[in-house]
């Protein structure tokens, strides 16, 4: 009997201890306390699933009957093996685990500093410039409480009362946890591991379900998706969550309720064709944001004078204002006054802004118990809470076209029972439906429960402004035309059109992505994006194609000597999210104070 299980986690420290983040909480503090959004001292989720899994794996060394290597291995996960054979098919899968952990918060806070000296090791004074400031939770000797909540995915065969015994032993092994250990700090006076519920997880018997649902999503834990490396060794989380991150996770809970998608025909083509939306953020105010700005869109900046226009509807180059000649800045190079008046004019909502939530992971040697080597690296997540304090909620759209009205509603059910264990942080997802009453907002596209318009340029009938708002593959780096040709068949396929004019920007997606799925077989191939805010202007008269790219997107490019497209080698496809469309996002005739004369 498949169940999910949430589990208490309380682990209580004589102070001092330390868990060091990366802000500075004030100007004389060399050394802050990790805290979280709300501003609560906490021992990361990374740290204490660390020394949770060392003490149960040393707990298998004495009672194998309390702590067997295989149920182990299934709560905290194992890393892929090499494959020397270069056969992607055959790679051996990393296993992430079934046990979910999350932070430990603490339930008191006395925000008190104490220093540390360094003695030099041949005078035996203090070692000049050694002196660090430090930031504790709590004075000497306090006990401090921290408390959280574990998630496990128990498949049959595994018994949560089971690895509730097992955590309760293992959390009283654990002697210190955090920094310098090794001068007294981080001594654990107590653990307790408690089961609070384990709830089945079935599929649902009968009931109908509609073609689209519009959902707000919020998450008990910043998120953490489609990261993207900004340096060698830090890696930035997007604020919009890639339709991928929810269908695996349902994926997921599939196999919880018993079903194997990838080998049952009829499931696997129902999840193939469910498509699930980006998700987009909520501003404070609680409107859709983060949606890009066409690539088109230029400003001309002079002191205080600006000037808007957009390459799509008209010719952009160098003008002369005044004695000057400004050259025209695109939003890649906009400062934040431009964003502010373009907002204004065009009536855009604030964009929402998650607050960046950075932890820095090392690699434990497990020979040496200390930091292996070039294993460093920092991550940033997105917040998940509002200026306010409120939840941030995010929006999505489900789309079960292609999917057996039987097959709908157990979907639909799984879907708003939750979904966990979202990109790296493990988050949980709770679903809450969006009333058709919403629908009357109308910033570029609807995501909501009616389908998306395909609206034409103001004042024009058949022209239409196509923004790219997520991903799309839509060139092929064997195809030798050139690309401003790929991108002609490929748009005027879909919509039934001319392609008059575009704007566009291409990224390279490889990787571990690319190794994994790879459509041209054996061969190593990076993926080739077309990034959200290139812009397409097209003039047609086919309002079925256009139509059905608003509600669907952009079909990915057929890829020459490839095999068909299909989760199994691409990422990147509709029913992801990815190729998603806004008609008209910005009207040109906002930009000025009076309408020009366009196309």
């Amino acid at each position: 009997m498949s169940q999910v299980a949430r589990l208490e986690i309380s682990l209580t420290l004589r102070s001092p201890f330390m868990f060091q983040g990366l802000a500075n909480s004030r100007l004389g503090v060399d050394a802050a306390f990790l805290r979280d959004e709300r501003g609560r001292p906490v021992i990361p989720a990374d740290q204490i699933k660390g020394v949770l899994r060392a003490a149960c794996y040393a707990l298998a060394k004495e009672a194998q009957s309390i702590a067997p290597a295989g149920l182990l291995a299934k709560l905290f996960g194992r890393e892929s093996k090499s494959n020397d054979a270069g056969d992607p098919e055959k790679y051996d899968l990393p296993d992430r685990g079934l046990l979910i952990t999350g932070d430990l918060s603490a339930q008191a806070d006395k925000d008190v500093t104490t220093t540390r000296i360094e003695i030099d090791d041949e005078t035996g004074a203090v070692k000049t410039g050694a002196l660090q400031v430090m930031e504790l939770a709590a004075p000497f000797g306090a006990e401090v409480e921290f408390r959280g909540e574990f998630l496990l995915q128990a498949p049959n065969g595994v018994d949560p009362p089971a690895v509730e015994k097992l955590l309760s032993l293992a959390i009283n092994l654990i002697p210190a946890i955090g920094a310098f250990k090794s001068a007294g700090f981080g001594e654990v006076v107590a653990g307790r591991v408690t089961l609070k519920e384990a709830a089945r997880v079935t599929l649902a018997t009968d009931g109908t379900a509609p073609e689209r649902i519009a959902y707000r999503v919020t998450f008990d834990r910043p998120l953490l998706v489609d990261a993207v490396r900004e340096t060698d060794n830090l890696f930035v989380g997007s604020v919009v969550v890639p339709g991928a991150a929810f269908k695996g996770a349902l994926a997921a809970k599939l196999a919880l309720a018993g079903v194997d998608p990838e080998r049952d025909p009829e499931w696997s083509t129902a999840l193939a064709n469910l498509r699930i939306s980006h998700a987009f953020p909520e501003n404070d105010d609680g409107r859709l944001s983060r949606l890009p700005l066409p690539a088109s869109l230029c400003v001309y900046a002079d002191r205080d004078d600006l000037e808007f226009a957009d390459g799509l509807h008209e010719d952009v180059g160098a003008r002369e204002f005044g004695e000057r000649w400004l050259a025209p800045l695109y939003p890649v190079d906009w400062k934040d006054e431009y964003f502010d008046e373009l907002s204004k004019r065009a009536r855009l909502p604030h964009r929402a802004a998650p607050s960046p939530q950075p932890r820095t992971h090392v690699r434990i040697d497990p020979g040496t118990f200390v930091a292996a080597d070039q294993d460093l690296f920092t991550t940033v997540a997105q917040g998940v809470y509002r200026g306010d304090g409120k939840k941030r909620a995010w929006r999505i759209v489900v789309d079960f076209d292609g999917v057996t009205q039987g097959r709908r509603a157990q979907l639909q059910a799984l879907i708003e029972d939750g979904l966990y264990a979202i990109g790296r942080t493990g988050a949980c997802a709770v679903f809450e439906k969006i009333d058709s009453a919403c629908d009357a907002e109308s910033w570029g596209r609807i995501r909501l429960a009616m389908a998306p318009a395909a609206a034409p340029v103001s004042g024009h009938d058949d022209l239409y402004a196509l923004t790219l708002i997520t991903p799309a593959l839509l060139t092929d780096p064997k195809e030798k035309a050139k690309i401003e040709e790929q991108y002609k068949n490929q748009i005027e396929s879909q919509t039934g059109g001319e392609l008059l004019r575009c704007y566009t920007s291409r990224r390279l997606a490889g990787g571990y992505v690319a190794m994994r799925r790879r459509p041209y077989g054996k061969t190593y191939y990076p993926f080739v994006l077309t990034e959200p805010g290139s812009v397409f202007l097209v003039r047609s008269n086919a309002p079925e194609k256009l139509e059905h790219v608003a509600r669907f997107g952009l079909a990915p490019v057929a890829l020459k000597d490839a095999k068909p497209l299909d989760w199994r080698n691409c990422p990147y496809l509709p029913e992801n999210g990815y190729g998603e469309v806004a008609f008209s996002l910005i009207d040109p005739a906002q930009l000025k104070e009076q309408e020009g004369a366009y196309v």
